[in-house]
């Protein structure tokens, strides 16, 4: 079976967003701890080409689904015109403005897992 790439990148961001976050926090802390415990207890499926289904067992059992279509995920298996396409559209492999813009997008679709599980952190 094919890789959903897409799928995959959105988990990754996701992730990174959660690393992000652990990094804000400094020392270790009861609410570090909490928060790994939350995002290791993620499960992920695909519910489209844009869309996630995120479950947890963490603090407030649940799932919700994110639709990630504000993101600007990045292509693989580039050709040449693959290549020129990217860099007409942005979407090249430098620090840039996508790249921040999807850290935004991520940092704040883990602001609502979080909501949604009922997780508080102390910050």
């Amino acid at each position: 079976m094919p890789k959903n790439i897409l799928f995959e990148s959105a988990i990754h961001q996701l992730a990174a967003a959660g690393g992000r976050r652990l990094a804000a926090m400094g020392a270790q802390g009861e609410d570090k701890e909490t928060l790994r415990g939350f995002l290791r207890s993620l499960r992920f499926e695909s519910e489209g080409p844009r869309t996630l289904r995120v479950y947890w067992s963490s603090n407030t059992a649940g799932s919700c689904t994110l639709d990630f279509s504000d993101a600007k995920l990045y292509r693989r298996g580039d050709t040449g015109r693959i290549a020129e396409e990217q860099g007409e559209t942005g979407l090249t492999f430098c620090a840039d403005s996508i790249a921040c813009h999807n850290q935004e997008c991520f940092d704040r679709w883990l602001n609502e897992l979080l909501t949604a599980a009922a997780v508080t952190l102390h910050l």
